[in-house]
């Protein structure tokens, strides 16, 4: 069989694989704070079937009304029926569409480059994580590309229904996260050094600008009004842009060195073990972005995609490489880029190399680089999807919030009261997320930021290690003889919800012999070992 006609079937094969990575398992990884923050409000979204954009905090509403056709073909119709799969599905979807929308290319650059750059995107362990991760990165990178895509194939074909695309990914852009004025700020800088500025104004015409920006302010009133319910939606939308750079420039709490996100990718060791490594893509992309300002290799072809895409990319990483406020997931953004690059200078180079014998080598060595790319693939999201030897987990609950939903089951299932059972959860600055999400089930659950009075406690706390000294305070000195109530540990052993963030949880003891009475040594000696 030709190499030509090959190709169909090998990216088909990508496209595969890359669901495979993707879709098993995606309950395994305890949800992290932000996640079950947005489970919360799409909640809402879900059994009310409105929305309130808020421009404090929570970014853009896409995230929740993409989640509505999953929800809607399990027939889940409330918030206490929500699992992780339902969720996470979503940003599955979205990567894999973005993988599949890069075929779009097809036209503007090699195969064997585009083979290559499917193939980093499907095995990329930060890509495969974040593409796991019910937040907004992954919409906004895919509305991203989808709009790259739709302009340039307006800018080949001169197709109306294109220009309509780019306008309608704009506005998705912009109903996702505030981060999008980055983007579009890179999108502008990519075009001022690929095509000839002067050039490119001369030949603007209204009609154009006209659908292209309706098409995108139609997307933003729909979503931000949410569906036009609430008109005030839109002005919220830009009142968000001050919180976001007050954020970004006075938040503590997630500043980090310029060099971080390359940090991330090149090289990252928190083990005396395993340390994990994307720096084949880093190392390709950045001789591929030198390659492409070079007229006498790129062919005409390729070349106003390759430059534009190294521009665009280079953009992207020093820009949230400045902003001192950074998330691991927003290196998301750069992959794309990155992964087109580095395909582009692989296959450069592989015709540079003179002899089959060079070739061979070469090409085993890039084999075994994306082999180790691939078992990594599988240790972060599978084997270490929530260690902090993992470079892509970020103030992520531990797998001990699972015995914490545990043991809160069966005392509930074995008590008279069930899932009415009251339930108080004590958290110092309201960190107890992503425990809201875990307690879904249950009707009465009290979330405190500080220690309630002694006549307000409930049969079950839960609270911060921190805070068991006032419980003890509230239960054996405010109380007077006579009125005390015995509480019972949970756990015999240390329980984290995040690292360093210990966890204790306490029942009444009345309430422990009514769950024993209802079925007798299930719950004696379930405590935690």
């Amino acid at each position: 069989m030709r190499w030509k006609n090959f190709y169909p079937y090998l990216i088909a094969a990508i496209l595969f694989f890359s669901l495979i990575l993707r879709l098993p398992a995606l309950d395994l990884r305890p949800m992290h704070g932000d996640e079950a923050v947005n489970a919360v409000k799409f909640g809402t979204l879900l059994e009310h079937g409105t929305y309130t954009y808020d421009p404090s905090e929570y970014h853009g509403p896409t995230l929740y009304f993409f989640s509505l056709p999953p929800a809607f073909f399990q027939s889940i119709k409330t918030f206490s029926n929500l699992n992780e799969q339902t969720l996470r599905i979503v940003p599955v979807i979205l990567g894999f569409l973005l993988l599949a929308g890069m075929l779009f290319l097809i036209k503007s650059v090699d195969r064997p480059v585009l083979v290559i750059t499917l193939l980093f995107l499907a095995i990329s362990p930060a890509n495969v994580y974040y593409n796991r991760y019910y937040i907004h990165e992954t919409l906004l990178v895919f509305f991203s590309v989808a709009l790259l895509i739709s302009i340039f194939i307006y800018l080949r074909d001169r197709q109306t229904t294109a220009l309509i695309l780019a306008g309608i990914f704009l506005g998705l852009m912009v109903a996702t996260k505030e981060t999008w004025i980055i983007y579009l700020f890179a999108i502008c800088t990519g075009f001022l050094a690929t095509f000839n500025f002067k050039k490119i104004i001369a030949e603007l015409h209204w009609r154009p600008l006209v659908i292209f920006f309706s098409s995108a302010l139609f997307i933003c009133l729909l979503f931000y009004t949410s569906f036009f319910t609430n008109l005030s939606g839109l002005s919220d939308a830009l009142v968000s842009f001050k919180n976001y750079f007050s954020r970004a420039s006075a938040n503590q709490l997630h500043r980090h060195s310029w060099d971080y996100y390359l940090s991330l990718l090149i090289f990252f060791k928190n083990d005396p073990v395993y340390f994990w490594t994307e720096g084949l893509l880093v190392l390709f992309s950045l001789i591929g972005s030198i390659i492409v300002f070079r007229d006498v290799v790129v062919s005409a072809n390729q070349q106003p995609l390759m430059r534009f895409t190294a521009a665009y990319t280079v953009c992207l990483i020093v820009v949230f490489s400045i902003i001192p406020y950074k998330t691991p997931w927003n290196l998301l953004g750069f992959l794309p880029g990155m992964a087109l690059l580095a395909g582009f200078a692989m296959l450069r180079i592989y015709t540079w190399l003179a002899g089959k014998t060079y070739r061979i080598i070469y090409t085993g060595v890039l084999i075994f680089a994306f082999l180790h790319l691939f078992w990594e693939v599988l240790q972060l999201n599978f084997v270490f999807p929530a260690s902090p030897l993992n470079p892509y987990v970020y103030a992520h609950p531990l797998p001990d919030v699972f015995k914490i939903e545990q043991i809160v089951r069966d005392i509930t299932d074995h008590h008279p009261q069930g899932k009415n059972l009251h339930i108080q959860v004590v958290a110092k600055d309201n960190d107890y997320w992503p425990l809201p999400w875990y307690f879904r089930k249950y009707s009465r659950v009290g979330w405190w930021s500080e220690m309630p009075g002694a006549e307000a406690l409930a049969p079950l706390i839960i609270i911060n290690a921190d805070l068991e000294s006032e419980l003890i305070s509230r239960l054996y000195v405010e109380r007077p003889p006579g009125q005390q109530d015995l509480y019972i540990p949970l756990f015999d052993q240390t329980v984290f919800l995040r690292p360093g963030i210990e966890f204790r949880a306490y029942l009444k003891k009345d309430d422990w012999d009514l769950a024993q009475q209802t079925d007798a040594g299930l719950i004696q000696g379930h405590q935690i070992k």
